[in-house]
């Protein structure tokens, strides 16, 4: 268990790291250029709410793939080592519990690293074109991230149902903290 946990987050660590370049890459690219240079709103039109939610969805868009980064590196070092101490103390258990939970939160911050890149891209197709492309660019977009969505529905969740047998969320795999993974008892 601790192994999955630790690669699972090695690979949204390393899934973040390229996100996070996209970011940084969304945050260098100029929506617009002013006609007139003035240092106080830099590249922006002074009242531009468009270009201003775009600065801020990748700013979040790199705040949150960091920290996911962050996760993944610190509980890839520390979650093997507490886990490698033994079955004496009982920290394998803690560790699975800990990364149970660490993973927990990391996905939740991976998937707002996608939700704010994902709107740094709507935004930026926003700002850079004209009317009619921008709309049917939008339209794509929005149109291929539902039909993903509806892929992932229909095929990934399909291969982990158990043939009509609903399992309450108490029974799962560190549910609520009560596998002992050293003697592989519930």
């Amino acid at each position: 268990d601790v192994k999955l946990f630790v690669e699972h987050l090695q690979t949204m660590g390393t899934l973040s790291s390229l996100l996070c370049g996209v970011g940084f890459g969304c945050l260098f690219q100029k929506p617009s250029y002013r006609c007139s240079v003035d240092n106080e709103y830099g590249f922006r039109d002074d009242f531009e709410s468009i270009e201003t939610l775009y600065l801020f969805s990748a700013s979040m868009c790199i705040i949150c793939n960091l920290l996911v980064k962050a996760i993944a590196a610190y509980s890839s070092i520390y979650g093997i080592d507490l886990a490698a101490r033994g079955s004496l103390d009982k920290s394998m258990s803690r560790a699975a519990i800990g990364l149970y939970h660490e993973r927990r939160t990391t996905v939740r911050l991976f998937l707002a690293g996608i939700i704010f890149t994902s709107t740094s891209g709507i935004l930026l197709i926003w700002t850079k074109l004209q009317l009619m492309p921008r709309l049917f660019s939008v339209a794509a977009f929005c149109f291929f991230f539902v039909y993903v969505f509806w892929i992932v529905r229909k095929r990934v969740y399909s291969k982990f149902h158990f043939d009509g047998i609903d399992l309450p969320p108490t029974i799962f795999l560190l549910g609520d903290g009560r596998f002992d993974p050293e003697h592989g008892l519930i």
